[in-house]
């Protein structure tokens, strides 16, 4: 039984409740679509499986959406919890924008990562993956007021260890930008390309969010 969306107590966020699944946690999936603006949800079950698409009535994140699953209530409740993703004027602590990987080249003389910032645009500062270290590196991009931070993430063997390095890449932007003033996008070169709009553009609403898996939690 599907519920329908019900505001959350901090008024941040929406909760969706599914109920009657009858089934263990790793019969479900749940995961972000259409550029954030709807939920995949399916079950196994003993004659198959089905899945059902929920569109929203706003845009979510990963970093926004997260579920629990409780076996024991109403048969089993899935319970979805649909943040809202607020100005960066309105939001406390740190706000992920994206993350991406830029592979590993063996061959490669720089030790880390580090971003790129083109500044000859009249409209924007563009923010461009670098070139590759010899490690695989996972950067996450944050915007913390008008600081943008790109976290980069990668291991490495140290006397046959492998030791997880953790590198931050802070950049101070003259504003804090809202959202109609970022753009996410692919970059050729592999990783996305991140664009901070010197103005708010008109008609530009929504930031790219790639579909993702969202981690269900048993409680």
């Amino acid at each position: 039984m599907i519920g329908s969306l019900v505001p959350s107590s901090d008024g941040r966020a929406n909760l969706l409740s599914i109920t009657n699944l009858g089934c263990n946690i790793n019969e479900l999936y749940l995961g972000t679509r259409s550029n954030g603006n709807s939920v995949e949800f399916s079950r196994r079950t003993s004659s198959g499986s089905e899945t059902r698409v929920f569109g929203l009535p706003y845009q979510v994140t990963a970093a926004t959406t997260s579920a629990t699953f409780s076996p024991n209530t109403h048969n089993g409740e899935l319970v979805v919890r649909l943040g809202k993703i607020v100005s960066s004027a309105d939001a406390a602590g740190e706000r992920e924008l994206c993350s991406y990987q830029v592979q590993a080249n063996p061959a490669s003389p720089h030790q880390r990562v580090s971003v790129n910032v083109v500044q000859d645009n009249s409209d924007y500062y563009e923010f461009l993956p670098g070139p590759a270290s010899p490690y695989l590196t996972t950067v996450q991009v944050v915007l913390s007021a008008s600081n943008l931070l790109f976290k980069s993430t990668y291991d490495v063997l140290d006397a046959g260890s492998t030791i997880t390095k953790k590198v931050t890449q802070t950049i101070a932007l003259p504003t804090v930008p809202g959202h109609d003033q970022i753009e996410i996008s692919p970059h050729s070169g592999g990783g996305l390309s991140v664009k901070i709009y010197h103005r708010p553009r008109a008609n530009v609403t929504q930031q790219h969010v790639p579909d993702t898996d969202i981690h269900i939690t048993l409680v």
